[in-house]
């Protein structure tokens, strides 16, 4: 899988660390191209979460359009509109859009005489509570190797969380929410291969009589 160094002098998108999360930017030209610079930071933020899985690390966040001041210091109502949607929203282990950012990529349909076949409908998906997600996983299916190895790699991941998670049900069910996501997108792409899936054993809450034999 490709690797970003968003920290690099040399990087395209200007970066800084805020406490212990990674703001990252895509500065609007002066005719706009909104929908082309959040289509550029959902792949990049789909790059970044994949990469982190990987390394057995998942997380959570947010990606919104707006007034963003990124130097020494670290300001504007994008941050906070980002912080608020990542810290009350976001929940689970996924990055999700703002208002704006949806509206943007909405807008973007309109160049394409079947909007099922834009790059949006691939890296964007709909969660049940209403809010649109990156679909990282998608990112696998664009790449000349098989996806089947790192589609493997994330499952056996997830797995492992599930097992280590298993007695405390408030994270136990942030990788549960991982694994629906998981085989969703696995069942979609490789519906005869369900080797590829998180066993339905892994995620399920099991219940016991309250009187033991």
């Amino acid at each position: 899988m490709r690797v970003r160094d968003f920290l690099a002098p040399d990087s395209p998108w200007p970066a800084r660390f805020f406490s212990d999360t990674l703001v990252l930017a895509a500065p609007l030209s002066l005719h706009g191209d909104e929908e082309a610079a959040i289509g550029g930071l959902t792949v990049q933020a789909a790059w970044l979460q994949l990469n982190l899985i990987a390394e057995g690390f998942f997380l959570r966040g947010s990606l919104v359009l707006g007034k963003l001041h990124l130097g020494e210091l670290l300001f504007g109502p994008a941050l906070v509109e980002a912080h608020e949607l990542e810290s009350e929203h976001a929940v689970h282990p996924r990055i999700i859009l703002g208002e704006r950012a949806v509206d943007a990529q909405h807008k973007a349909l309109n160049y394409y005489a079947d909007p099922r076949e834009s790059p949006q409908n691939a890296l964007l998906i709909c969660d049940d509570d209403g809010f649109t997600c990156v679909n990282y996983l998608a990112l696998l299916f664009d790449e000349p190797e098989d996806p089947r190895d790192d589609l493997a790699l994330h499952r056996d991941v997830v797995v492992a969380r599930l097992q280590q998670h298993r007695a405390n049900r408030r994270q136990w069910e942030k990788y549960r929410w991982v694994a629906e996501y998981h085989n969703t997108i696995c069942g979609q792409v490789f519906p005869n291969e369900p080797n590829l899936l998180v066993p339905s054993a892994e995620a399920t809450w099991s219940f016991r009589q309250f009187v033991d034999r």
